[in-house]
């Protein structure tokens, strides 16, 4: 007869800390059932360190959805109406909050920012905690403006970031005077700075579109005199300039661009063009019109997309946070691109077919919320 056996012996904390981290970004579920094991393992996973080394391990932040802002012709009245809704992860779900009416404008690091259809009001919600801070718009009549969503920490590894402050680029044409203004809110101090502006009355800055932040440069899509530029606002210097885009041929034929980072801390850029062609450009972060692009890359969409689909204009959706990851409409369909390894992945979303804009929502975090200790 076997002498009885005494209490399994529990692991060491470096065993479990090494196979806690190697498990997959993509699904946070595993890691919260892991921190309902003991209050050790709780500790552990919910500590600053276990999630700088998780991060710095995966470096990819997990896709909780897609934010899709789509538009039919209403059957009943007739009338063109637009809603926003959240496609998810089978490991993410949204709070319990109607964002129908509310026009998305930004994503990053676990907050969203919207715009209220019914008010003059920006929203930023935090997806995961479901905390809502609103902030008005500045005081003037906008005929066209954007706005980008970033974090207001210096030196920040945003994993947690989700819930701290944040800072608020804005631009936007005045549809009294005509000139094109910009102004940056502060969540710290909930006032707007005092506007910079260019008195140009041909400028229309281009909403529904990222803005992509390199250094201390925000970077907003606009039409100057009915060619497409960006506009560059210097946020320490508090000035306002624009930059040309890289000619693709003799007469520029693109259908979309988009804003991303590059690598080094450069200003990314794609363009999809007539020809079934996606370029990828990188310039120095440095708003005078002297620094040159740099085409890194070439996709053949024809090469990559299934040939039944393919047609010769295309719509770019783009996050400077998404890493490297794009989503690209072609004749209704939508398929994500990496930039990386190229590879190609079909999306089924609600509305695709009629969908305006579309942003992916990441979390830097690997599980997205606090865990009590």
């Amino acid at each position: 007869m076997l002498p009885p056996q005494g209490p399994t012996p529990a692991l060491m904390n470096e065993l479990v800390e090494d196979i806690l981290l190697r498990f997959p970004p993509d699904d946070p579920a595993p890691l919260f059932r892991a921190a309902l094991v003991c209050k050790a393992w709780c500790r552990l996973i919910s500590g600053a360190t276990f999630r700088r080394q998780f991060h710095k391990i995966h470096r990819t932040p997990p896709l909780l959805g897609f934010i899709c802002r789509s538009g039919a012709t209403c059957r009943r009245t007739g009338f063109w109406s637009q809603k926003t809704h959240f496609t998810h992860t089978p490991t993410f779900r949204l709070p319990s909050e109607n964002i129908s009416t509310w026009d998305p404008i930004d994503a990053l690091h676990g907050r969203i920012m919207f715009s209220d259809t019914w008010s003059t009001e920006l929203i930023a919600w935090s997806s995961i905690s479901g905390e809502i801070r609103r902030l008005p718009m500045p005081g003037r009549r906008w005929f066209r403006w954007s706005a980008a969503l970033f974090c207001a920490t210096a030196g920040c590894d945003h994993l947690i970031c989700g819930s701290g402050d944040f800072t608020v680029a804005f631009a936007g044409r005045d549809d009294t005077d005509g000139f094109t203004y910009a102004y940056v809110y502060s969540s710290e101090q909930l006032v707007w700075s005092e506007p910079v502006f260019i008195q140009e009355r041909g400028v229309r800055v281009c909403g529904g579109v990222f803005a992509a932040q390199v250094g201390t440069t925000v970077y907003f899509q606009c039409v100057r005199d009915d060619c497409s530029k960006l506009l560059a606002y210097e946020l320490c210097k508090q000035q306002l300039s624009f930059v040309s885009l890289p000619s693709v041929g003799r007469f520029d034929v693109y259908d979309s661009f988009a804003l991303i980072k590059a690598d080094e801390g450069k200003l990314g850029l794609l363009m999809a063009r007539h020809d079934a062609k996606l370029s990828m450009w990188s310039r120095e972060a440095a708003p005078d019109g002297d620094a040159d692009w740099t085409l890194q890359r070439v996709f053949e969409l024809d090469k990559i997309i299934p040939s039944r689909v393919l047609r010769c204009h295309y719509k770019l959706f783009a996050a400077p946070s998404s890493n490297d990851v794009f989503v690209i409409k072609v004749d209704g369909l939508l398929f994500t691109i990496d930039l990386k390894s190229g590879g190609v992945t079909e999306l089924l979303l609600d509305g695709q077919r009629e969908a305006k804009d579309i942003f992916q929502h990441q979390n830097s975090s690997p599980w997205g919320i606090e865990v009590d200790q």
